[in-house]
């Protein structure tokens, strides 16, 4: 899997290889990895990831 480390986004992009995606990419800003990115976008437009309608604010309030 160390070839997810790579932040670059991938040319076919499978539910399998996003779900691995986002949770080695867990603490990368989805503005910054464009790899988290796409992976995200293909779970919401494959409806395996449903977003907040309200963003989460740093102290959770």
């Amino acid at each position: 899997m160390d070839h997810l480390l790579d932040h670059n986004p991938r040319a076919e992009m499978t539910r399998e290889l996003a779900h691995q995606v986002m949770q080695q990419h867990i603490g990368c800003p989805i503005t910054l990895c464009a790899i988290k990115l796409q992976a995200k976008t293909f779970l919401v437009h494959t409806k395996r990831l449903v977003p907040q309608s309200t963003p989460r604010t740093r102290f959770g309030f």
